[in-house]
């Protein structure tokens, strides 16, 4: 199933993204395995990079390119497998819906910041049912704004989201200049008569 969940993320030799037809046969494999690819699937999605690799990454990665400029360390696996595995729950669908408390703790984990993101997409893949979450998160002046941000964009991707405009109406006065344009750009994609 790793392979399939990687397959998301990995684009044909020569080619910048990935083709449809692959995306649908990962679609079709994760539903084969069904629930049960579950709790692997949140696993992978709650990977955030340790710091302590990000700063071996940062002191080694230049002294390999000096010696071979193809050379470097990265966990580049680990984090095309974490967002794979965010399309491969938005592909279980309904039956996906039992995670949304799992992705809600990681929404809302002050710690998670990739991970938090991938959460998001997932959550607002699942419709009504997981935009409560979203919408918790993205009023909440004390949570972290980067994360709010791309809430916001995220509830503007899913357009038929039109149980969030009484949330988005509320950011409109919210004390952040950028959260009140992603708040007016989402009301207006969503239903420009709200504004």
């Amino acid at each position: 199933m790793s392979d399939w969940v990687l397959r998301y993320q990995t684009p044909e030799p020569g080619l910048q993204y990935i083709p449809s037809e692959r995306v649908v046969q990962c679609d079709a494999a994760i539903r084969h395995v069904g629930t049960n690819a579950i709790p692997y699937l949140l696993t992978w999605v709650r990977y955030e990079t340790p710091g302590w690799k990000i700063a071996l990454y940062k002191a080694i990665n230049p002294l390999l390119t000096t010696l071979k400029s193809s050379w470097r360390l990265s966990d580049e696996q680990h984090i095309r497998r974490a967002n794979g595995a965010a399309y491969g729950l938005k592909a279980l669908g309904v039956e996906a819906e039992g995670t949304i408390p799992d992705l809600t703790l990681i929404l809302n984990d002050a710690r998670a910041s990739a991970s938090a993101q991938r959460a998001a997409n997932v959550l607002g893949g699942l419709g009504t049912k997981g935009l409560q979450p979203i919408l918790v998160v993205l009023t909440n002046r004390q949570a972290n704004l980067e994360l709010r941000y791309f809430l916001a964009g995220e509830i503007e991707m899913v357009q038929t989201n039109r149980a969030a405009i009484p949330a988005l109406q509320a950011l409109l006065s919210d004390y952040d200049l950028r959260m009140r344009r992603f708040a007016t750009n989402a009301i207006q994609s969503l239903n420009p008569k709200a504004l």
